[in-house]
């Protein structure tokens, strides 16, 4: 599997890095890979809901995904995945 940082993120630490490093003469390396983080694509991903995390599961019907009424895994997904509110928001 891939793994995906945010852009923010990345910077921050470049940007603490810099912050570190300054007396050691990095700090425009690290100046320049800021930039090039700043102009990179993003990627084409999205987060994907588990359907033991949607609305439409119901694990006291044997696994049922009330929207298909078929059969699934806590840990399936599909496309019409919609998280259920969390208990502490």
């Amino acid at each position: 599997m891939s793994d995906y940082i945010k852009r923010e993120d990345a910077i921050d630490w470049i940007k603490s890095e810099r912050e570190e490093n300054s007396a050691y003469g990095e700090a425009e390396g690290l100046k320049i890979a800021e930039q090039l983080v700043k102009g990179m694509p993003s990627a084409d991903v999205v987060e994907v809901v588990r359907c033991k995390d949607c609305i439409h599961y119901d694990e006291h019907t044997r696994w049922q995904c009330d929207k298909f009424g078929q059969s699934v895994n806590a840990d399936d997904y599909c496309s019409y995945g919609e998280r259920k509110e969390q208990e502490n928001e």
